[in-house]
């Protein structure tokens, strides 16, 4: 654990009360990350040294923001005696867009059960939160907040040949999804629930809307809003701990599950070419893509490509 005010009075004597504060907020953050390991090694990894850019979730990472956080961890570095770089402003962005990353759909679901077990006595991850797992796994294949909205019971299917199935809400394309029967049974127990436990008090809220879909509001009787999936992402991050340096994006979900897809191919196309293919997009927009891929494939699987 860092000193805090030996290393205030060594690098920054003179400060006024607020910018003295303001390194300390920093410094505890950074002892909070550092719990998996010795912050002498922490701070020669890149990966680490990106997380204590994002001492809220929101930072922009401004310009001015990296340039304040690069000063005190060059401090902290002599502080501490490590010889260390920090990273790039352009690091550190593409970092961030992936905070909002996972290994797998399993993950995201696991960060749902920590979540529950921290906040709601006698958690149960088979009943408790459905909900936030339902409309997870939906944008995880492709649904916008329109369509898990809008999704009707009747839509979820399952085929006598052992598939799961799900239509999306859109009667002009019968567009659908397979998925594991894993992920299906937690469709399922929304369906037939009654309601569920409200973060972060655990009062249990009862459904009152139409039971034809599987998404209802428990206040008016009226049908689910894309705006109220929205917030229940919203609603969700605010209660996953700092220290945890994750939140789920709706829009990330299905770019994360994409990402998963390019990963598993095993082909023999280039690296751009199953971009390409999975992204569904033009060259120019691979290019964008496989940099933010490839730091998904260094933070989570270990490899450089």
């Amino acid at each position: 654990m860092v000193d805090y005010n030996l290393f205030l009075s060594k690098y920054y004597p003179t400060k006024e009360k607020q910018q003295k504060d303001d390194i300390i907020r920093f410094l505890k953050y950074v002892d909070k990350l550092a719990e998996e390991a010795p912050l002498s090694e922490l701070l020669q990894s890149d990966t680490f040294l990106c997380r204590t850019f994002f001492i809220r979730k929101s930072n922009a990472v401004s310009r001015p923001h990296y340039q304040k956080i690069k000063g005190y961890l060059i401090n902290l570095f002599d502080f501490i005696g490590v010889d260390s770089t920090v990273p790039s402003r352009e690091e550190v962005l593409t970092s961030q867009q992936v905070i909002s990353l996972f290994p797998d759909l399993n993950a995201v679901l696991d960060l749902v059960d920590y979540v529950g077990n921290l906040k709601l006595q006698d958690y149960n991850p088979s009943i408790d939160l459905v909900h936030l797992k339902s409309t997870f796994i939906l944008a995880w294949y492709g649904m916008s907040a329109a369509e898990i909205a809008s999704l009707p019971k009747k839509n979820l299917r399952t085929l006598p040949e052992g598939i799961y199935r799900i239509y999306f809400p859109d009667a002009e394309t019968e567009k659908y999804v397979d998925i594991p029967k894993q992920y299906f049974d937690i469709l399922d127990a929304l369906r037939f629930a009654d309601g569920y436990r409200g973060l972060p008090t655990g009062k249990k809220q009862l459904f009152k809307g139409s039971d034809d879909f599987l998404f209802r509001p428990v206040n008016v009787n009226t049908s689910i809003k894309p705006e109220q999936v929205t917030l229940t992402f919203f609603r969700f991050n605010r209660e996953i701990p700092p220290e945890k340096h994750q939140f789920v994006n709706l829009n990330n979900l299905r770019k994360n599950a994409l990402f998963v897809d390019i990963y598993n191919d095993s082909s023999e196309s280039s690296l751009l070419e199953k971009i390409m293919k999975h992204m569904n997009c033009n060259d120019i927009m691979a290019y964008g893509y496989k940099k933010q891929y490839e730091y998904w494939v260094k933070l989570f699987h270990k490899k450089e490509i």
